[in-house]
């Protein structure tokens, strides 16, 4: 089993959250806001993410906004954002999001685009170091590896929210479109990684179309949410170069992944009291397809489980001390590791 103790630092993020959470000006009816941090990442065993044992400061986010509202109902906007983290991202500059939103009622509105992932309760602000208080969202519920996958699906989305008589208000949000999939990115990195044995590389990956949806229960108790998020990924498939080794001695010099479905689902809940922040959230997954090397066949259905705990209390403006514990089992199925 792995073990590692990650020390984590954001200096430059830090001091901008002392000064100011983020700039921001008009240019006539343009609104234009930017951030950036830089950290650190160490470990005392074992990589986790980068080349940590040693130290590195491949570890950055930066990003810049554009928004304008066009008309009452309908708005514009775009981000542009870029990250390192290892061999991920390499500060190559992308396109976060960039959508049409047009609110017709407070409980009918569609953007058209590329818009933010519901995923928990802080996927769509995970990129805003200064808005929480670990550098780091719960890898359990998080996890870095899937974020270039989990940022954004480009469709339709459609949203909305509902006041409720007496039990408090109802927000949804449901999307149609295709998830994101890159060579080179965190999802191909990793699998490439687990599968370093057989030199599996990554040609080509895809998907037929993706959908997610959340709904959100704001409480009559003032600060306590709860929030129910659920992602499913159809036809997700990759292939690329390998060396398989047979007992016949034949080597297998290609793979094939078809996966029928990969599908998440986050059950999360928050209360905020005076500087007081508890949250905990839960994930499970489900995925089931294969990998084909030539004749031999590797099924897969080993699903993810995660969750954590976590709180937080701000003592004054430039001071917030936060705790929390987490669990992640790669397959839920063999918790202890036995297979």
């Amino acid at each position: 089993m792995k073990k590692y103790l990650l020390f984590q630092i954001s200096v430059f993020c830090m001091i901008l959250g002392f000064i100011t959470p983020s700039f921001a000006f008009d240019v006539e009816s343009v609104n234009i806001h930017g951030f950036l941090s830089q950290g650190y990442l160490q470990t005392d065993y074992n990589n986790f993410l980068a080349q940590t044992e040693d130290g590195t400061f491949q570890f950055n986010e930066f990003g810049i906004n554009f928004s304008t509202q066009l008309s009452d109902k309908l708005q514009v906007g775009l981000q542009f954002f870029g990250r390192d983290m290892g061999n991920v991202g390499n500060d190559e500059v992308k396109v976060d999001w960039a959508f049409m939103n047009y609110r017709w009622k407070d409980w009918a509105g569609v953007k058209i685009g590329k818009a933010k992932l519901i995923h928990g309760l802080y996927n769509d602000s995970r990129e805003i170091d200064m808005l929480r208080t670990s550098i780091m969202l719960p890898q359990s519920v998080y996890v870095e590896v899937y974020r270039d996958t989990m940022a954004a699906i480009k469709g339709v989305n459609f949203y909305g929210s509902l006041p409720i008589k007496y039990v408090g208000g109802l927000s949804y949000e449901a999307t149609i479109g295709d998830a994101i999939f890159d060579v080179g990115d965190g999802v191909t990195q990793a699998a490439e990684n687990f599968n370093a044995a057989y030199k599996l590389k990554v040609g080509n990956i895809d998907s037929d179309y993706a959908y997610a949806y959340g709904i959100t229960w704001d409480t009559p108790l003032e600060g306590l949410r709860f929030r129910y998020t659920g992602l499913e990924i159809n036809g997700l498939a990759a292939t690329g170069s390998a060396s398989v080794p047979l007992p016949n001695g034949t080597v297998i010099n290609s793979f094939d992944l078809e996966y029928s479905l990969v599908r998440f689902f986050v059950a999360s809940g928050e209360y905020t009291l005076g500087n007081f922040t508890l949250a905990s959230e839960y994930m499970e997954t489900d995925i089931k397809g294969a990998t084909h090397f030539g004749p031999v066949t590797v099924l897969r259905n080993t699903p993810f489980q995660g969750w954590y705990v976590a709180g937080s209390y701000r003592f004054n403006d430039v001071f917030t001390l936060g705790l929390s514990y987490s669990e992640f089992y790669n397959d839920s199925n063999d918790k202890d590791g036995d297979k």
